[in-house]
């Protein structure tokens, strides 16, 4: 079952993937360089809260809240695919 963190990170690329957007350009609108981004998206580093309401609106989201349910929605994806594996 992947972690909150690696749902996070999953939900973020899928998003930009589904947006057509470039990391360089979430990690600019979210005001952090690309290397710090790419931390956070490959788990070396932990999401906080206080990167939600960047990382939704960087991603062309209403709130932070729907980051939140694309994050469960990965989550329950992983968990089914696991179960199917």
């Amino acid at each position: 079952m992947a972690s909150f963190q690696e749902a996070i990170s999953s939900a973020v690329k899928t998003q930009a993937t589904r947006r057509g957007l470039a990391y360089k350009d979430i990690a600019s609108t979210m005001q952090i360089s690309r290397s710090n981004f790419w931390r956070h998206l490959s788990n070396k580093q932990l999401w906080n809260s206080d990167d939600f309401e960047k990382l939704a609106e960087a991603l062309g989201l209403h709130s932070s809240w729907e980051l939140l349910r694309l994050a469960q929605n990965e989550q329950e994806l992983a968990s089914s695919q696991e179960l199917m594996a």
